[in-house]
């Protein structure tokens, strides 16, 4: 076997296939025999094939055998079947060779085996394919030696950085270096290729990537098609040229037979097909134990090809010794090496990489030279560019003292580079020539000029009468007379001047053609000769300068084709050019929008009817309409008349602006046209905005100051005035608003300004407002629409009898819960407005509840929410995306623009951008705002409304009525006791029916109070604030502390009257200090009196004393001296109930405070039974 991996090192394997049980392949035994030879396995019988069936399908070995894992366990189990594998003898295996069929372990044969063990070794399942049997899916797709039959697959990049072109590659007069000029004419002796100073700027400065390499190819075709021998047959041949170097090094280096080093083909195939050590280990057997060399430099003799590459061991370089060659190693470390081998090894393949990227992005040009009786062009890096020149030097720098030597004499660092790297290019083509069919390559390779510029050398009398081509790419040398050489241009009214001058004395410029004239000298007159023979091969042909001439004039088309294509060139060649002040920097002229606003008579306020936008195309300060700039994009291409004045466009942004020009849509949607204005960009565009209508806009001053709505019965403080006339103007112009005002702070208020607003202009004739709130703030809003806006009609959907009905109702009030169940039903009416309240409820984007929100359709849409729901911005997108559907994009989108710069980068710019793109739509006040806790008072008071749930209202009527039956019969004392008894209960039932029944057993949804508590307390606690809950009863506060431990999972604190005075101090002072201590339920009677407890801003009255004293004196455990911030003060009232018409008489002024229950009074207990009987009753605000 030894011997066979000898011969796999030397002899090529080609063809290599796997069809049915054959594992065939062509073996070169030398240049003229090839001997095909294949491996023939005997399949699996039938009987085999079932009890492989039976052992597969196993559970034990299913996964494994579709993850491709070929386990020791599955191995024995199938040994233990006798079932073998992997045959133990040559014994049942055909063998066939055409090199001599009765030697069946040929050499041929053997290093076919040893390719074969790499394959099974990567695959053993391959082996059951071979055997007839298709072990898994995977197995078979994943096959290694499926590319053999398919030459299509594609595999990894060779280039490891595929990168983008994002240079700005002109060459401009301000952006070049001054650089001399020393040229002359003439081609090179080899020698020159050596010792020659190539580089425009040999102090290279600032790193260039090889993703900056600029894409060179429209300057060096120009440059090349300037040349006199170049027609149109050469023009094709060489664009041809470049474009299939392109893609043959932007695809992979295939393994196939193509491709080869002569003697053996590439080892690499992609990584999952192949293990990657095997890879290397093969790597290294093939090379000769690269970990192991010392050296590595190669010699070029006078021929211009490799003598010698000494790695200072044996290696296979000692015998072949070609570009091919070269090309070929660097192919396979680049992709068979899993560990870098040392600096060397490291840079060798960053000259590798250099060259593949040099040739994709066009930067490299021919260059002619001769050596004995022959003439030869090399391909060399782009270097008359200032960055490529830059990239040369930078690798110059790294390069090892001799990595290249000629005739064995040490060549400076540049010109090794550039010599490598033109090695490998020569490579690169021949590998090229090497895909061609053989009719191709002989065509190509039978003209003679093709020939020279595919890498072949050509005797001097065959090539030396084609015209100019001693001209090609000549570069600096030795020269007797040191000058300088300028272009002068000058500006007429419709022409330009130009006139080539020289100057051999400081100070004194000449023109070149009086010099030529005049002077006696003919070295310096040849000299002078030669030179103006370069600038006229730069320049095209129809406006070269002529020797009889001092200056000559062009056109503004022919100046423009001289700026584009020939300045950049002569400026890298040593040129210096001076130009008119107007063209001494290249213009970029950009599209832009400018937005305006439409100050028209129209009195329906609209995005449309304020405000104009147009395109334009904006030339340093002047702008221009689309089809002006078209008409002088035309004319001129990238020369245009600005003012008095010519300036040069950048031909690429012309181009650019051009294509753009024809996708811009006629009309913009409103989301984009406010994005565009906040931004300052619509894709990429500038967005010039007047600055006055902008500050109006996001002011809130387009809308005139309108009064607020005549039936609106409340008085707005400052800042809902402000926060209606937002909403109003948002509507309007047809955007959906976040309101994320504080707790306390009138929301529901301010929305509903604007439905009374709505209702008095008539929009809600024929489309109505739906509210969606949690099941216990449903009553609220009904309760609010009645008491501030009387004139709008409100109806509940809810419950399980629920029906929407014929009644007229200018809102519907609905849950989150009936949104997801009767989504169609709700989708079948035109709704003009939806408002969500506690719009945190769909801040979860993937829950069934959020997505049937969403999809609810109307003309608008507003969210409540008292949580600071731009704490997390996923939540935040959640419910924006709700109000403005798709302004922020896709989630996925949002979270790679913002969520994860934001969130995990920590990143300002995009926190930054955010909040200018939402800031139009999302208002938030704090009480805390220096403009509103001016506006409010110290403690706000807010009685909130809830419902009976089922069960309550069930018990509640049933107490009434076993309770009443017993009072009509009662007289006196008697009487009076069970009155007190009767209301007692009926408040208990009210808190939550356990209170009453003593159930352990406590569902929050059994009671409205304690919904609509858990809704209150989420806000709270949400704004990171404290609350004080006050109860009458002892046992509704440990119901209570129970349920808020189980909800929030977090230590409730109660305080009542059984507790000693060192515990109440305690726990008085935990909630004072104690940051994570957010809730403290009190007794009333307990925490009423003499206790400070500042450190919370709200109060809960979850049961109400119906004294205005008492609940006060308990609402000023948080209002108190050393309280700096306001108060809300929260009363919870159940509908329908008998708390609720004691509250209204509250409210009615009546003199209730010496005469309630808990004083003795005889208000209510001396009512007669009908009277108390309508008092107590429970009415028809229930589920």
């Amino acid at each position: 076997m030894n011997e066979a991996i000898d011969f796999v090192d030397t002899h090529e394997i080609i063809d290599m296939k796997v069809e049915d049980n054959h594992f065939t392949a062509k073996i070169m035994h030398d240049e003229n025999n090839v001997f095909a030879c294949e491996i023939i396995l005997k399949k699996f019988t039938d009987t085999e094939k079932s009890v492989i069936n039976s052992i597969k399908s196993q559970s034990k070995y299913l996964k494994e055998i579709e993850d491709n894992i070929f386990t020791k366990k599955f191995h024995d189990e199938l040994y233990k079947n006798n079932i073998n594998i992997f045959p133990s003898s040559i014994i049942g295996i055909d063998l066939n060779c055409e090199c001599n069929k009765n030697k069946i372990l040929c050499n041929h044969i053997l290093s076919l085996m040893y390719k074969m063990t790499f394959e099974l070794e990567d695959n053993p399942f391959l082996l059951f394919e071979l055997k007839g049997y298709r072990l898994s899916s995977s197995s078979y797709n994943q096959g290694s030696l499926n590319k053999y039959n398919d030459k299509q697959e594609e595999h990894e990049d060779t280039y490891k950085n595929n990168s983008e072109e994002t240079a700005d590659t002109k060459n401009t007069m301000d952006s070049q270096e001054t650089i001399s000029n020393d040229k002359t004419m003439g081609i090179k002796d080899i020698e020159h290729l050596f010792y020659n100073n190539y580089l425009i700027n040999n102090n290279s400065t600032g790193h260039v990537f090889l993703d900056n390499i600029p894409d060179l190819y429209t300057q060096t075709v120009n440059m090349l098609n300037n040349q006199e021998f170049i027609d149109e047959d050469m023009e094709l041949f060489l664009e041809k040229l470049f474009n299939n170097l392109d893609i043959y090094v932007n695809n992979d280096i295939k393994y196939h037979k193509l491709i080869q080093n002569y003697y053996n083909d590439f080892i690499y195939t992609p990584h999952q097909n192949r293990n990657q050590k095997h890879t290397s280990i093969f790597f290294d057997y093939k090379w000769g134990h690269v970990d192991k060399w010392t050296n590595f430099s190669i010699n070029i003799n006078s021929n211009y090809s490799i003598s010698t590459i000494d790695v200072g061991t044996k290696s296979n370089f000692n015998k072949y010794k070609s570009s091919k060659l070269l090309f070929g190693f660097l192919v396979e470390y680049n992709k068979a090496v899993d560990k870098p081998l040392g600096n060397l090894f490291n840079f060798l393949d960053k000259l590798y990489l250099t060259t593949l990227e040099l040739i994709k992005k066009h930067a490299i040009m021919p260059e002619i030279f001769k050596f004995n009786d022959k003439y030869k062009i090399r391909w060399i890096p782009a270097v008359y560019n200032r960055l490529i020149s830059n990239l040369i030097g930078q690798l110059a720098m790294s390069c090892p003292e001799y990595l290249l030597t000629f005739n064995r004499m040490r060549v400076n660092s540049e010109n090794q580079i550039i010599t490598f790297i033109s090695i490998i290019i020569d490579g690169i083509i021949k590998s090229y020539l090497d895909t061609l069919n053989k009719k191709e390559q002989n065509r190509l390779l039978s003209k003679h000029i093709y020939a020279l510029f595919l890498g072949e050398s050509k005797k001097i009398n065959v090539i030396q009468n084609i015209k100019g081509i001693n001209n090609l790419l000549v570069f600096k040398e030795d020269k007797k007379y040191n000058y300088e050489l300028f272009i002068y241009i000058r500006q007429l009214e419709e022409s330009f001047k130009l006139d080539v001058k020289v100057s051999l004395e400081e100070d004194k410029k000449v023109n070149i053609n009086r010099l030529l004239k005049d002077t006696n000298d003919d070295k310096l007159k040849r000299q002078l000769e030669n030179d103006l023979n370069v600038i006229n091969q730069i320049i095209p042909s129809d406006y070269r300068i002529k020797n009889n001439k001092e200056d000559m004039l062009l056109t503004t088309n022919q100046f423009t084709e001289f700026f584009d294509k020939s300045i950049p060139l002569l400026e890298n060649m040593g040129v210096k050019i001076i130009l008119p002040k107007s063209l001494k920097r290249l213009w970029h002229p950009k599209l832009v929008l400018n937005i305006n606003e439409n100050r028209n008579d129209n009195s329906y306020l609209s995005l449309e009817n304020i405000m104009d936008f147009d395109w334009k195309v904006a030339i340093g300060d002047e702008n221009y309409s689309l089809n002006e700039f078209r008409r002088l994009s035309e004319e001129n291409k990238s020369l245009i008349k600005v003012s008095n004045d010519y300036v040069i466009m950048d031909y690429n942004d012309v181009l650019n602006i051009l294509k753009q020009m024809n996708n811009l849509p006629d009309k913009l949607d409103n989301m984009e046209l406010i994005k565009s204005m906040l931004t300052g960009q619509f894709d990429e565009i500038t967005v010039n905005v007047d600055s006055q209508f902008k500050k109006r806009l996001f002011n809130n001053q387009i809308i005139p100051d309108d009064k607020l709505p005549k039936y609106l019965n409340a008085d707005l403080r400052d800042y809902q005035i402000t926060g209606y006339n937002w909403l109003k103007q948002n509507y309007m112009l047809g955007f959906g608003s976040i309101l994320a005002d504080d707790m306390g702070l009138g929301k529901t208020l301010q929305v509903l300004a604007l439905i009374e607003y709505l209702k008095e202009e008539d929009v809600l004739n024929d489309s109505k407002v739906l509210v969606v709130a949690p099941t216990g703030l449903l009553i609220n809003w009904q309760m609010e629409i009645e008491k501030f806006t009387p004139k709008l009609k409100s109806h509940i959907y809810h419950g399980s009898d629920r029906i929407i009905g014929d009644d007229e109702f200018d809102i519907l009030i609905t849950s989150y819960g009936i949104i997801r169940q009767d989504l169609k039903i709700l989708n079948n009416i035109d709704w003009n407005l939806i408002v969500i309240d506690e719009a945190q409820k769909i801040k979860n984007p993937s829950t069934q509840q959020t997505r049937a929100v969403k999809s609810l359709k109307s003309k608008n849409k507003i969210a409540l929410t008292g949580t600071p729901i731009e704490n997390n911005l996923s939540e935040y997108w959640s419910i924006f995306d709700f109000v403005n559907y798709g302004y922020l994009g896709k989630l996925n989108d949002f979270k790679k623009s913002y969520l994860i710069p934001i969130e995990k980068d920590e990143n300002p710019d995009s926190l930054n951008s955010l909040k200018t793109i939402t800031q139009p739509f999302i208002l938030r006040r704090l009480k805390t705002d220096d403009d509103i806790i001016q506006d409010l008072p110290d403690k706000i008071t807010n009685d909130l409304y809830c419902n009976l749930s089922a069960k309550q209202a069930v018990l509640y009527n049933e107490t009434l009525n076993a309770y009443m039956d017993n009072i009509e019969k009662l007289e006196s004392i008697n009487r009076r006791g069970k009155i007190f008894e009767l209301i007692n209960s009926l408040k208990q039932i009210c808190n939550h029916p356990a209170q009453l029944t003593k159930s352990r057993n406590v569902n929050i949804n059994d009671s409205g109070k304690m919904q609509l508590l858990i809704n209150t307390l989420e806000s709270i606690l949400d704004n990171d604030e404290k609350v004080l809950i006050f109860t009458q009863y002892v046992k509704m506060g440990k119901i209570i502390k129970r349920v808020l431990e189980d909800k929030f999972d977090e230590d409730v604190l109660f305080l009542h009257g059984s507790l000693s005075r060192y515990k109440r101090d305690k726990l008085v002072r935990k909630f004072q200090s104690d940051d994570d201590s957010k809730i403290f339920i009190l007794s009333l009677k307990a925490g009423g009196t003499g206790l400070n407890l500042t450190a919370a801003c709200n109060v809960i009255h979850y049961d109400l004393w119906w004294n205005p004293a008492v609940e006060n004196q308990a609402t000023d455990r948080a209002y108190r001296i050393g309280q700096d911030v306001n108060v809300m003060v929260y009363r919870f009232i159940t509908t329908g109930t008998f708390e609720e018409r004691i509250n209204d008489m509250l409210a009615d002024k009546q003199e209730l405070a010496d005469i309630t229950i808990g004083s003795g009074g005889k208000f209510i207990t001396e009512m007669d039974d009908d009277t108390l009987r309508q008092l107590l009753r429970l009415r028809n605000r229930i589920d």
